[in-house]
């Protein structure tokens, strides 16, 4: 696989997301938030399993759990999938009002999990970002965000990075590794109306961030001080996420969304929904575990 973004799975995802990259199984899950549902992917076959998990609602993340197996973020709570299939509650997370449901999330290297909540219809800042611990109790750290989003950690631990798509920002804070503590908020980075909206985003072993831009038909790179650091454009108008997997986690692949998009639009990516990969000429590093 070259530098330049290939398609590896033609797929029609209503809003591709969440990828991580199993190393044991050399495989990559990812889900369709809106189907819901969960894929796996070998890019030893080239074959896409549908998971045979009954979803009942749009799903915002897909977490590896320590030990083996995964954890769901649905709207309103964190959840487990059983041997039939079916999902068994883990926590209840509240997320403070009605229009509001969770979305992305990652642990910390710790094994504590880190998600955002959104104003669903994505027009108020009513979103939060929430902590829950290695024993399951959880509290909201900040808020005040319109669409919470990608997050990721510096490769010392000492910065989170998070972004709000609501405000086109990536925040970072100061962050303990220890305790889990934040900061105050910054901003990293701002993108204008031609860059797209910040999504997904991950960190790769140099300490550069890597964003995939919805409405952007690209994903950037940013120097740990927010300049852009390099322009990747993907054939399809709404990447959403990121990860590294593959041999020494030297492949990158992006996930993508067909929600929305008018004929014309589909007609300039008739790809969008697509799983897609490519060689950045960095490493990566192997996903966090959340230990509850």
């Amino acid at each position: 696989m070259s530098g330049e973004v290939s398609c590896v799975f033609a797929a029609e995802a209503a809003l591709g997301e969440g990828p991580v990259w199993i190393a044991a199984e050399q495989a990559l899950y990812w889900v369709d938030g809106m189907a819901p549902a969960v894929f796996r992917y070998t890019p030893g076959d080239g074959r896409n399993l549908r998971l045979p998990w009954r979803v009942p609602s749009p799903i915002g993340c897909l977490v590896p759990r320590r030990g083996g197996g995964f954890v769901l973020g649905l709207g309103d709570g964190l959840y487990i999938p059983t041997a039939d299939g079916a999902l068994s509650r883990l926590l209840d997370l509240a997320v403070g009002w009605p229009e509001n449901r969770l979305n992305d999330g990652k642990p910390d290297r710790a094994g504590r999990l880190w998600i955002g909540s959104i104003h669903a219809a994505e027009s108020a800042p009513t979103g939060h970002l929430h902590r829950v611990g290695l024993g399951l109790e959880w509290s909201r750290v900040d808020s005040g965000f319109i669409c919470s989003n990608g997050l990721d950690w510096s490769l010392d631990d000492r910065i989170l990075y998070f972004a709000d798509s609501g405000t086109r920002t990536i925040f970072s804070y100061a962050f303990d590794p220890v305790t889990g503590g934040i900061g105050a908020r910054r901003v990293f980075a701002t993108l204008s109306g031609a860059d797209g909206t910040p999504d997904g985003l991950v960190v790769d072993r140099e300490g550069f961030v890597w964003c995939a831009c919805w409405d952007g038909w690209q994903i950037l790179r940013f120097a740990p001080d927010g300049r852009i650091d390099r322009r990747i454009a993907v054939p399809v108008q709404r990447p959403t996420s990121l990860a590294f997997g593959g041999a020494d986690y030297r492949t990158l692949f992006v996930t993508s969304a067909r929600i929305d998009l008018t004929p014309e639009e589909l007609a300039r990516g008739p790809l969008a929904g697509s799983l897609f990969a490519f060689t950045p000429g960095v490493a990566g590093r192997a996903p966090f575990e959340f230990v509850g």
